[in-house]
């Protein structure tokens, strides 16, 4: 594959991205501020700094890098056991690292402090393959597929889904992205409008038929599973809390669409449910059964798409009463993930998971972008959203050299992978990032983000089918996922004719 120069980064400007990557993401510090990457073993971009205990008897700490591959060690003295790499982080070569530390009192070792064995990363150099077409182009032609599709055209004489689509046993998932991706084609379409917007509407009406019913513990809350296939099995009463307000979103799309108010008050409904289920810590389970209001698991949900539903009726629309309710949300975000860096992988197939044992990066980008978008509201925000936003490249990002354990054969990079248990080049993992980027770069006019969307944005272009199809993995075309590719169309779409970032 050809790759060139996107365009020249400017290392010596605003931003020096070598110096910058021995500055640690969120650094922890016992007793103060959590490590977050306990668990993260496939690799970092940025200097780390580990949770080591202290030895008694030691006035400093020795730590000694050992690269893998022959190079030679690498060495410097710290006050704390947890002191980040940063001294020698950019003489560290790409590859497999044994980082030893020990406590010393002058120049004798009084104790072992830890041992770590993790991959260094490659950082970006500026260069990634050249787009085989415009942005805009490649997400209107996946969005062209989605509609052309046989699985999607049923809707138009059926008001279910196509059996034959196993992926619709995630309904809210699947037919959610159904229901935004017509919609969104409708616009960039005029000749499909008409027979787009009927099969919007026939998705929506399934949606909000099969929807927990007035009376339940949560309702109008539509269904996360459907059916017996993969995950959907033994857990059709069960609602992941994550995923109402996406739809909910694309209720509102659909009503600003047709000017049906059916569409309206069912989101409307959706975040009344929302507004009379938050806790009082301002957040909702997981995962809960409208039915019996049984809360499923005790871990809480990252609430970032209901806080876009309440700001939108609130902006757009002008309902006022749920504004309260976004600041409450806001503030449980700010007051967990956001200072602890728990970032979980929250997906309807992954069950919720203990802290640091399975991080992703979905929500936090998501989190990232708001932060970015409404930086008037507390002068902080900035500062947090572009930390986020290096922790997700730093852990999920690969620009060249994979870590040999992920096994990546046949990987297209740049890539972005998904979550800890689930490290594979994911096309949405990379629409994440690239939508990061591009409103890092709006917000701050860093050239470095748009360089890296660029990067990222010219690799999708390059994994896209010659039938339009964006395929979820980007090392084999075996195994295609609806929402990972319509949200990743609608990403690229926006990456030119929202933020100017052209290929």
């Amino acid at each position: 594959m050809k790759t060139r120069t996107i365009e020249k980064p400017d290392f010596h400007g605003k931003w020096n991205e070598i110096e910058a990557s021995a500055l640690p993401v969120r650094p922890g510090i016992p007793g103060r501020q959590p490590f977050w990457n306990i668990y993260s073993t496939k690799g970092f971009m940025y200097a780390p700094a580990f949770d080591l205990k202290e030895i008694a008897g030691a006035t400093s700490y020795r730590f000694t890098v050992v690269p893998k591959d022959g190079h030679p060690a690498l060495s410097f003295v710290a006050a704390t056991p947890w002191s980040a790499l940063s001294p020698v982080w950019n003489k560290i070569p790409v590859g497999f690292v044994k980082l030893t530390v020990e406590g010393v009192d002058g120049d004798g070792v009084v104790g072992m402090a830890g041992i770590r064995y993790f991959y260094r990363k490659a950082l970006f150099d500026g260069k990634g393959p050249e787009a085989v077409r415009g942005y805009r182009e490649c997400g209107a032609l996946k969005l062209k597929h989605l509609y052309e599709s046989s699985y999607v055209q049923y809707w138009l004489n059926h008001d279910a889904p196509d059996p034959d689509y196993v992926y619709y046993c995630y309904p809210s998932k699947m037919i959610g992205a159904v229901l935004v991706g017509l919609v969104h084609y409708s616009r960039i379409n005029p000749l499909a409008k008409d027979k787009a917007l009927i099969m919007a509407r026939h998705a929506a009406d399934f949606l909000i038929r099969i929807s927990a019913p007035k009376g339940s513990f949560y309702p109008y809350l539509p269904p996360t599973y459907l059916g017996e296939s993969w995950s959907a099995k033994n857990q059709n009463d069960v609602v992941m809390m994550v995923y109402p307000g996406e739809i909910a979103m694309g209720y509102l799309d659909l009503y600003d669409a047709t000017c049906d108010t059916c569409y309206f008050e069912a989101a409307e409904r959706i975040a009344t449910t929302f507004a009379k289920t938050q806790l009082p810590n301002g957040t909702w389970p997981i995962k809960v059964k409208p039915g019996t209001g049984e809360v499923v698991s005790k871990n809480d949900a990252i609430p970032i798409d209901v806080i876009r539903l309440f700001q939108r009726l609130n902006v757009q629309y002008g309902h006022r009463k749920f504004r309260s309710l976004a600041k409450k949300a806001i503030d449980w975000i700010i007051a967990n993930p956001i200072t602890t860096f728990n970032w979980e992988g929250q997906l309807e197939d992954v069950e919720p998971s203990a802290p640091y044992t399975n991080l992703s990066k979905g929500q936090a980008c998501d989190v990232a972008r708001y932060l970015l978008d409404h930086v008037g509201d507390n002068p902080k925000y900035q500062s947090w959203a572009l930390e986020i936003i290096r922790f997700a490249e730093d852990q999920f990002v690969i620009w060249s050299h994979p870590n040999p354990d992920l096994k990546p054969n046949n990987w297209l990079t740049p890539c972005a992978l998904e979550q800890y248990v689930w490290m594979r080049p994911i096309n949405a993992s990379a629409s994440d990032m690239i939508y990061a980027w591009a409103v890092a770069y709006k917000h701050t006019g860093q050239k470095i983000f748009r360089l890296k969307a660029q990067a990222m944005a010219n690799a999708m272009t390059v994994s896209q089918l010659p039938d339009g199809e964006l395929p979820t993995y980007w090392h084999h075309t075996g195994d295609c996922w609806m929402n990972c590719s319509v949200y990743s169309a609608i990403t690229m779409i926006k990456l030119e004719e929202i933020y100017g970032i052209l290929s």
